[in-house]
């Protein structure tokens, strides 16, 4: 069951994410804070934090967010050691018309649902371009 969410996950993600880094070289390090974004509590975010663990990550866009609810799901229904596996869930807030405040509120929403998922405001597409 493990590797079909494995699968399913990867099947989602757009082929251009993996061509950009050649297997064994260490991506650039990246930090979400201030006005770049960071969590949704205000505090800053670093991709140094995704090591040790298998992570699933996701790069949402605000309006497109619900397409990413079958794999959220199945993730959590596996109820994955905490120890071995983490998710993360950046939000391209310059994607979207709809305002901060609103994408926000959901974002608190979403971490009730999802307690064990970190989420992420990218403000300015840093993830994009890096």
């Amino acid at each position: 069951m493990r590797l079909w969410i494995l699968f399913f996950v990867m099947s989602c993600l757009p082929f251009s994410v993996f061509a950009e880094l050649p297997l064994g070289q260490v991506p650039p390090l990246i930090e979400l804070s201030g006005d770049q974004g960071g969590r949704i509590n205000g505090e800053s975010w670093s991709s140094s934090e995704l090591k040790g663990r298998v992570f699933a990550l996701f790069y949402a866009d605000p309006d497109e967010a619900d397409l990413n609810n079958a794999a959220s799901e199945a993730i959590k229904a596996e109820d994955f050691d905490k120890e071995k596996f983490g998710s993360v869930a950046v939000i391209n807030m310059a994607a979207t018309w709809l305002p901060n405040f609103a994408i926000q509120m959901k974002l608190e929403s979403k971490q009730q649902d999802y307690p064990n998922t970190v989420y992420v405001k990218d403000m300015d597409k840093i993830l994009v371009q890096s």
